[in-house]
């Protein structure tokens, strides 16, 4: 099994999610990865890039409205 860095497995996790919003929060829990401020950092960093958008409002996952991450081609 490949070794995923956590950015690559965000960019991953949003693209099989295509269009829906999804919070650092919720990524981080689905990802399971231990802290949010791993996923805030790429969130923040592909956001505006490669079909990335960030902005706020509902996430898919939660309900809560918060900036969230999608992507959408």
């Amino acid at each position: 099994m490949e070794n995923l860095s956590v950015a690559d497995r965000v960019k991953n996790f949003l693209r099989e999610r295509k269009d829906a919003p999804y919070c650092d929060d919720c990524i981080a829990k689905q990802l399971r990865l231990k802290k949010r401020q791993q996923v805030q950092s790429v969130t923040n960093a592909i956001a505006g890039t490669s079909g990335f958008i960030r902005s706020k409002g509902l996430c898919f996952d939660c309900g809560k409205d918060k900036f969230g991450t999608r992507f959408s081609d």
